[in-house]
């Protein structure tokens, strides 16, 4: 990203920090987080520019493209495993106070 100078990046940076920087404006005021919501588009296109360059870049070699391909994979079936194990709780399908207190992995959350 720093090396070469993509537009790409520079259009998911602005509007990421277009989402996010007005939050400063106000310090002492009390912000929702479901104003973030207007930041979720870049963060997906960031995360899948990054991930894109990961996958592939020209002038690599074949062990590069395959290490690359490894990390992409495990990096998607660990968002895919996370998902479906908080989709009980981000659903609001009943489940037992064990299994409950199995996904709720921060005190904040409770």
């Amino acid at each position: 990203m720093f090396v070469r100078r993509d537009w790409r990046y520079a259009v998911v940076l602005v509007g990421y920090c277009a989402g996010w920087l007005p939050w400063f404006a106000d310090i002492d005021r009390q912000m929702y987080f479901f104003y973030a919501a207007t930041m979720a588009p870049f963060l997906v296109m960031g995360i899948s520019l990054v991930l894109g360059d990961i996958l592939y870049h020209p002038g690599q070699g074949s062990e590069r493209r395959t290490l690359g391909l490894i990390v992409v994979c495990c990096y998607v079936a660990l968002v895919v495993t996370n998902f479906a194990w908080l989709y009980p709780v981000l659903t609001g399908l009943p489940i037992s106070q064990q299994t409950w207190n199995l996904e709720i992995w921060l005190p904040s959350w409770r």
